[in-house]
């Protein structure tokens, strides 16, 4: 994980978390609050506006039955004096002047009905006129008036019912028709064209909500603030424990690798030690075979041991050996040649039971020459060779060595088999790395594991790893098993 992902998450119990995840969930909240706000918002309009057409109609009909009941008022005071004419038009007048300055009333007037047509009276002399000397006629008034009396038209039932009627137009505005009944006699209707406005309310909720939720938004941001404040000094502490902790496992981990690199090492020396002990013998013995006239093959065949010897001395001074001390254009060995040598001087001469055990050769004279050091194709054979006389049919047992090379293909192929009981399956099976178990270290059948597993596993490491050889392990149809080297030339 990247530095800046570590330092931008934290734990919460066991699950894990990180800024990403805090800024979804954040992108998350914003369009809930957003939606929440809404939905607020249409709830308080529907409910502030059903309250405001309620109380709108209710304000509008009390201020037009109030002005009604003025004019009913001036009417029955006036009647009993008819000299105070002029005392009544001023006080009708007030009277209109009054609610028309009020800032909602838009237009008020008094419906007559005369001769089944309704008359709009704003002036009062007319008026005065038409109540008191019973004048019928009534001039048409200089205002408009024609809404009033077109919406009045349209209720032919007002006159018949004797109730205020009220009408909300598509500018949200009330026409309100009051009963004027002076002297209690319907004479007509007080009109008033009333636009209240409320909305003030409305305002000052939807200001109260948006303060609430920046306040809220502003909590929010806050806490998340902090939140991430807080789980980052915890990141912070966590991955300096952390570091730390990973470079006490990268010394711990280079311990255990020099620790197995050193074990594997000293395996290697156990193993190899004692071969060259047994060759240390092998000169010592021919070397007292030696007459005066010093004999040519034995000098030969002691040199070939101390050479060997040599070569497993370097093996334990090196780990990693240098290639040019392996494989190059200075070495040119004979594979038919190195398994006749040790065929005849080695195996033959160490092996406890070779009346029960026989050799067959089958080589082939067009194998070409190899450019690996002869005594690392020693160190392949001879585990090779051995492990086929240890596993060999108990009686008598035929061990077959064959080279045949595959001019089509350029490789030169060695097998090496015997008539044993065979490989146990469970040894041929193959790892992830696609290696048999067989080629695997300390594997073997043997009771004493401390010395065994160990020879299998060299030959393989040689033959693969420095020599670039494929070595293969397999059983044979009826019985014993086969080892198969293919050299590519």
């Amino acid at each position: 994980m990247a530095k800046n992902d570590q330092n931008s998450e934290f734990f919460l119990g066991r699950h894990h978390f990180q800024l990403k995840h805090l800024m979804i969930l954040f992108m998350i909240l914003i369009p809930f609050l957003f939606s929440i706000s809404i939905v607020n918002q249409m709830t308080i309009k529907s409910f502030v506006s059903k309250t405001e057409h309620w109380y709108q109609q209710d304000s509008a009909e009390k201020l037009a039955n109030q002005t009604a009941i003025s004019f009913e008022l001036l009417v029955e005071n006036t009647a009993f004096d008819h000299g105070f004419n002029t005392k009544f038009v001023n006080a009708f007048n007030m009277l209109l002047g009054q609610s028309i300055l009020q800032e909602h009333v838009l237009d008020v007037c008094i419906l007559i009905s005369v001769d089944d047509q309704i008359k709009a009276i704003d002036d009062g002399n007319v008026f005065y006129s038409h109540i008191f000397n019973h004048n019928a006629g009534i001039p048409a008034s200089s205002l408009d008036h024609s809404t009033a009396i077109e919406t009045l038209g349209k209720n032919s039932n007002f006159f018949a019912d004797e109730q205020i009627y009220s009408v909300l137009d598509e500018k949200q505005s009330f026409h309100i028709f009051v009963p004027l009944m002076p002297k209690g006699e319907l004479v007509g209707a007080a009109y008033m064209h009333i636009m209240p406005d409320f909305s003030f309310i409305s305002k000052d909720l939807n200001q109260g909500y948006v303060k609430l939720s920046l306040l809220f938004t502003g909590l929010m941001l806050f806490g998340f603030a902090v939140l991430i404040f807080l789980s980052t000094r915890s990141i912070n502490e966590r991955d300096k424990a952390f570091n730390i902790l990973m470079q006490e496992q990268k010394k711990q981990l280079i311990k255990d690798l020099h620790h197995q690199k050193e074990a594997f090492f000293t395996r290697r020396i156990y193993h190899t030690h004692h071969k060259a002990e047994k060759i240390m013998g092998f000169i010592k013995e021919d070397l007292r075979t030696i007459p005066i006239a010093q004999n040519i093959a034995v000098i030969e065949k002691i040199s070939k041991y101390a050479n060997f010897i040599s070569r497993v001395i370097y093996d334990m001074k090196w780990y990693n050996q240098p290639l040019h001390a392996i494989r190059g254009p200075a070495f040119n060995s004979d594979i038919n040649a190195i398994i006749c040598f040790l065929i005849e001087n080695v195996f033959k001469r160490v092996s406890s039971a070779m009346e029960n055990i026989r050799f067959n050769i089958r080589l082939d004279d067009k194998l070409p020459i190899v450019h690996i050091n002869e005594f690392v194709i020693w160190e392949i054979f001879e585990p090779l060779v051995q492990n086929a006389i240890d596993h060999g049919a108990e009686e008598t047992s035929v061990i077959t060595i064959q080279t045949r090379y595959a001019a089509d293909t350029n490789q030169s192929i060695v097998t090496i088999s015997d008539d044993g009981p065979g490989i146990p399956p469970e040894l041929l099976k193959r790892n992830k790395d696609g290696v048999k178990l067989l080629f695997q270290e300390n594997t073997t059948t043997k009771q004493d594991r401390n010395t065994a597993g160990f020879g299998c596993f060299i030959a393989y490491e040689i033959a693969t790893q420095r020599c670039g050889w494929l070595l293969d392990a397999e059983n044979l149809p009826f019985n014993g098993s086969r080892f198969t080297l293919t050299i590519q030339n």
